[in-house]
């Protein structure tokens, strides 16, 4: 039997774009029969075409190898969910689309909340169709498609058109999202007039914590010669005192032109 709509590309190819033609018929005729589903106004979908008239549609639809059931793929539909499966009430759109046609003015009854509760409780939620990890071609870095478009993409160190910033109090230089995410706002050191930035005291730490630092320091007292230290006018028993009470490091503590050893 000759089919006029196969595409030129295909002439050659008749018999095996037919077999697979016919297949895919099959297959959707048979699920419409064997799991019987019911339209928006309750009436059961039958599927009234022939293989001809099914072929034609999706042929004339250019998308007959996209068909399928994932995301960026095609399927056949009914004109707004209603009727049987046959010529005039059917078209080829997304399946995106058609998920969300069917999903639309749909309202859950109390019962059926319910029995779905009961169905989902005690099992764990699985992830289905997760996308495969991303690896970044430039450092190797395995990750998330998620991740990686809104981290890594194009803040990737080794990436060459990376857009870099630079701090104007220290003058370093870095990626724009790393710098505003790690470094701006936490940035002591000296500015580009000269003045020097007095250390963070934003989280203070409490009296516990001092107790415990001065505990430790008389433990270690014996190993090595305690020395007491000034820092900005307050002397403390120790280095390791100043930074906590500062909430800084100790390289700034060091650097810093109020600090001297007793």
């Amino acid at each position: 039997m000759q089919y006029q709509f196969i595409p030129q590309e295909y002439q050659h190819l008749e018999h095996w774009y037919i077999k697979f033609a016919k297949q895919r018929y099959g297959a959707h005729k048979s699920i419409t029969k064997n799991q019987p589903r019911k339209d928006k106004l309750g009436n059961l979908i039958e599927f009234k075409m022939t293989f001809e008239e099914w072929f034609k549609i999706w042929h004339e639809s250019g998308h007959f190898l996209e068909r399928g059931n994932k995301r960026g793929e095609y399927c056949m539909s009914r004109y707004h969910d209603i009727g049987h499966y046959e010529v005039g009430n059917v078209f080829i759109q997304l399946t995106t689309s058609n998920t969300s046609q069917a999903c639309k003015g749909h309202k859950w009854t109390e019962e059926a909340c319910k029995a779905a509760s009961l169905q989902r409780k005690g099992k764990k939620q699985t992830k289905v169709n997760k996308d495969p990890d991303i690896t970044c071609i430039l450092c190797r870095k395995t990750t998330t498609p998620s991740n990686f478009y809104q981290y890594h993409g194009e803040n990737c160190n080794h990436n060459p058109d990376q857009i870099k910033v630079t701090c104007p109090k220290c003058n370093k230089t870095g990626g724009k999202n790393q710098m505003h995410r790690f470094h701006f706002d936490r940035c002591t050191r000296r500015n580009k007039e000269g003045k020097n930035n007095t250390p963070t005291t934003s989280r203070p730490f409490s009296k516990k914590a001092l107790k415990n630092v001065k505990e430790a320091n008389k433990k270690r007292a014996g190993k090595r010669s305690k020395q007491k230290v000034i820092f900005m006018g307050v002397l403390y028993e120790s280095l390791t005192e100043a930074i906590y009470c500062n909430n800084t490091t100790r390289h700034l503590i060091l650097k810093h032109p109020s600090f001297k050893r007793l």
